[in-house]
């Protein structure tokens, strides 16, 4: 009960933080560069909750723990999809690719770069924003 609790409590304040961030910003692409340029600061607000999620997401079995996961990155997935969908819709990236490749390559990408972060010290010299450039980049007609 308390994984699931943590669990939805680190994924509510991710979004919140998120959807704040990008009010007002105009375009997918710079809603996608400014979660990611805050991103670093996001995460070492949130690392306890990171490292629980995470250690679950590669150890656990159990289907309550699995469940709580899911719903977490289905709902990571429909705010990603919809900030691309948006852009393929503004003529900012290309249409033939369903949103839900460049979506789950950010969220993959964040799930990396917070794994090597949070564990390994010596990358922190790692930029998760250069990441992100390379997708969108991929993105534009």
């Amino acid at each position: 009960e308390l994984f699931v609790a943590i669990t939805r409590e680190m994924s509510s304040q991710t979004l919140k933080v998120w959807r704040e961030l990008i009010d007002g910003i105009n375009t997918s692409e710079q809603k996608i560069r400014a979660i990611a340029k805050q991103f670093p600061a996001h995460l070492k607000r949130l690392a306890d909750a990171y490292h629980v999620i995470h250690g679950a997401l590669t150890t656990s079995h159990d289907r309550k723990v699995l469940g709580v996961m899911k719903e977490h990155y289905i709902e990571i997935e429909r705010f990603f999809c919809k900030i691309i969908s948006e852009g393929q819709s503004a003529g900012e990236f290309r249409t033939n690719v369903s949103a839900k490749i460049p979506a789950w390559q950010l969220i993959n990408t964040g799930i990396g770069f917070a794994m090597i972060r949070l564990n390994l010290r010596h990358f922190e010299n790692l930029s998760v924003e250069d990441a992100i450039e390379f997708i969108l980049r991929g993105l534009k007609h």
